[in-house]
């Protein structure tokens, strides 16, 4: 129980590093549909902090959609990288 508890207290007083704002580089920020709230609202902060970012939720997907939909992952960080347009099927704007 303890374990959880500092968990979930580090886990929703994270904040974003400072000077994100300066940041050249595109990004592509991906969370799952499913996954907690917390973890959407990180995921907006991160994409409005940066100003190159792209932030998207996978449909279907809860915390461990990245080891369980490499089929999904690995085409769209494909496309990213390729500077192609991504496969819109599984993925949503955030």
């Amino acid at each position: 129980d303890r374990l959880q508890r500092e968990y979930e207290v580090g886990y929703y007083q994270a904040a974003l590093p400072q000077g994100l704002e300066k940041s050249t580089v595109p990004t592509l920020i991906l969370a799952g549909k499913k996954e907690p709230g917390i973890v959407h609202e990180s995921a907006r902060m991160a994409s409005a902090a940066l100003p190159n970012a792209k932030a998207f939720l996978v449909k279907d997907a809860n915390h461990v959609w990245t080891w369980k939909k490499s089929n999904v992952l690995n085409p769209l960080i494909e496309s990213w990288i390729q500077n192609r347009p991504l496969p819109m099927a599984d993925i949503e704007s955030l």
